[in-house]
């Protein structure tokens, strides 16, 4: 179990206004056991991480997402809260600009690894370098223009964006899982270059 699962378990629990001793009870476990399980000590158990996200009154499709991570589900999530994050915008051309840029962002990564392969050919691609340069170029800049417009809109400014409760662990989850990808990547990255500059 990762750390990121046992703080959603631990924040749930306490957000509930539960001790770990009551909640232990009610999971049919011990104090000591759900401490271990929330401070990433000892794993949880699929079973009994669904009677305390049950206990906890967590919605199941938060339960299935957290879960799910641990076998790689990070993109469906990174992709859910992004859509949610624009849909609560309510602004059209908000939401429309992040189906674009994710759906532009996965066409360049498809492409890049079907043009990896040297048995593949480019003659199922339609559009030229040029238009594959100007894409990357806008895919690097998407996000600070679609913040721009958000700040721009007043019906934006007038709602709440934030996360509900029920989707604030799947979000912050998301969040923490993220930036442990980069940071990974960034020291990759790092490795790569040092090896490379012997």
């Amino acid at each position: 179990m990762t750390d990121d699962i046992a703080d959603i378990l631990r924040a749930a629990r306490k957000k509930r206004g539960l001790t770990q001793k009551q909640a232990a009870a009610l999971a049919g476990l011990t104090q000591p056991q759900l401490s271990m399980i929330e401070n990433g000590v000892r794993s949880v158990s699929a079973k009994t991480a669904r009677e305390l996200c049950r206990i906890y009154q967590m919605d199941a499709d938060v339960f299935n997402n957290i879960f799910s991570l641990d076998e790689g589900n990070l993109a469906s999530l990174a992709v859910a809260c992004l859509k949610t994050l624009a849909e609560k915008s309510g602004e059209d051309r908000i939401i429309q600009s992040t189906e674009i840029y994710v759906a532009l962002t996965a066409y360049i990564y498809i492409r890049e690894l079907y043009l990896a392969n040297p048995y593949n050919t480019d003659k199922i691609f339609k559009l030229d370098a040029q238009d594959i340069k100007r894409i990357k170029t806008a895919i690097f800049s998407e996000p600070q223009k679609t913040a721009a417009k958000l700040n721009a809109s007043n019906t934006a400014k007038a709602k709440n964006i934030e996360p509900t409760d029920e989707q604030a662990p799947e979000f912050l989850n998301m969040i923490r899982l993220c930036e442990t990808a980069a940071k990974k990547y960034i020291a990759d990255l790092l490795k790569i270059y040092e090896t490379e500059n012997k």
